[in-house]
C-alpha cells in the first residue's frame, strides 16, 4: 500500500484536531485544526505572548494540549515520546542548559530526562 498525500483519507504526517492551549491561567488558543503532509512546512507568526512557542512545544510533543488531539503519523502524540524522539527535532530559541549548573551537571540532567543514567 502506498501513501498518497492527495487522497483525503491519507494519513497526514502531523494533524491537530480542535486543539487548545492555556498557560498561566490564560487561554492562548482553542479549536485549532490543521493537517500537514510529509514535506509540507508550517510558518508560525504572531505578536509576543500570542502562543507561538507554546504551539511549537505542543507540536513537538513537549507540552500536552488542554483540549483536542495532536496526531503524528495518525497516532496520538502522548505515549510515543521515545519513538518520536528519533523522528523529530526541537530547536528552541533558548539553549536547554541551566546557567547555575556546571557543564557536567547539565549533561547529567539531560541524560536523566532522557532516561539514560
Amino acid at each position: 500500500m502506498t501513501h498518497d498525500a492527495a487522497r483525503p483519507d491519507a494519513v497526514p504526517a502531523l494533524e491537530l484536531r480542535e486543539v487548545g492551549c492555556a498557560r498561566g491561567g490564560r487561554r492562548l488558543f482553542g479549536g485549532l485544526s490543521l493537517r500537514l503532509e510529509a514535506g509540507q512546512w508550517l510558518k508560525v507568526s504572531g505578536d509576543n505572548g500570542a502562543g507561538k512557542t507554546s504551539l511549537l512545544r505542543l507540536l513537538g510533543g513537549l507540552l500536552p494540549p488542554d483540549g483536542g488531539q495532536v496526531l503524528w503519523r495518525g497516532l496520538p502524540m502522548d505515549g510515543q515520546r521515545e519513538r518520536l524522539a528519533f523522528e523529530r527535532l526541537w530547536l528552541g530559541h533558548a539553549p536547554a542548559v541551566k546557567d547555575d549548573l556546571t557543564a557536567l551537571e547539565n549533561l547529567q540532567s539531560a541524560c536523566a530526562l532522557a532516561g539514560d543514567t
